[in-house]
């Protein structure tokens, strides 16, 4: 299916993860310095997961239609998203929910075209996702 309609919608969604992800970064060097390791990395976690996401919606934009696959994993990471939102800031936490529910009015729009996505593998294609976010994140704070 062609992006044609949802073009904008996907530019707004992009330039509001790019504008947590900012956001993300700021209380993750602020955290670190007040030594909270383990909020630290769940922030990590969080801005690597919208980097996920935004990757795909800018494959999107570039191919110029819509899969099930590029649909899918995006759907999968707003599950992720939702267990790591507890963990930031009010400003943050507010600018990740609209930016979450953009995602995923634009994926239920798209869905209907593609009926065949397994709904049940997106939970568990969730979970290992943000066990590896969490990793990667534990090791590039461990770093720093």
């Amino acid at each position: 299916m062609y992006i044609s309609h949802f073009r904008s919608s996907i530019f707004k969604i992009l330039s509001d993860i790019r504008r947590a992800q900012v956001k993300i970064r700021t209380s993750i060097m602020r955290l670190k310095a007040l030594g909270d390791k383990d909020t630290a990395i769940k922030l990590t976690a969080m801005n690597d997961i919208l980097e996920r996401i935004a990757l795909r919606l800018e494959t999107m934009l570039i191919l110029g239609y819509v899969n099930s696959e590029l649909v899918k994993t995006p759907l999968a990471l707003t599950y992720a998203i939702e267990v790591l939102k507890a963990y930031t800031p009010p400003d943050i936490h507010y600018t990740i929910t609209i930016t979450q529910e953009a995602i995923e009015k634009l994926i239920v729009d798209t869905l209907r075209d593609f009926p065949q996505i397994p709904i049940d593998n997106l939970r568990n294609e969730a979970r290992l996702v943000l066990e590896e976010a969490l990793k990667n994140a534990e090791r590039a704070v461990e770093k720093s």
